[in-house]
């Protein structure tokens, strides 16, 4: 069974390996260079912020997945949102419970925070199946995502 953990900076080329092969299956990103050193100095950042959260689904010392996000007060009201900023499984491991859990884990970060979590569902990859998990994990859906590209 996957461990889930949180990231640590020597976890960083398996998350560029993660999120490389995330963008080339997503039919809205893979139009896009991908930059190993936007993602690398991203990660970076994000496990050195309070604000932010880095897990990842590590299984006989190999990652799986992972789930990066932020906590923010919103803009204009007395409440604070947690969003995720990406949320991979590698192909092989999907459907198992590491993705369950590297949700709950997520959930539990924002929730301990005082924010309400939410979670996008915006690569183009299977979103119905993902839709299905986040439904069967307590998710509400708030809303789509409508994008016209660049």
């Amino acid at each position: 069974m996957a461990e889930i953990r949180k990231a640590n900076l020597s976890d960083v080329p398996a998350l560029i390996e993660l999120g490389r092969q995330m963008h080339e299956e997503s039919p809205r990103f893979r139009r896009y260079a991908f930059s190993d050193e936007r993602l690398k100095s991203s990660l970076e950042a994000i496990m050195q912020l309070d604000h932010c959260c880095a897990f990842v689904a590590e299984d006989d010392g190999v990652v799986i997945g992972g789930i990066l996000g932020v906590a923010v007060e919103h803009y204009a009201c007395d409440l604070k949102q947690a969003s995720d900023l990406a949320f991979f499984m590698h192909r092989a491991h999907r459907g198992g419970t590491a993705a369950v859990r590297l949700v709950r884990t997520y959930v539990k970060w924002a929730t301990d925070l005082g924010a309400e979590p939410s979670i996008g569902i915006n690569t183009g990859v299977n979103p119905e199946r993902t839709a299905r998990l986040f439904h069967a994990l307590g998710g509400n859906q708030g809303g789509t995502t409508w994008t016209w590209g660049v």
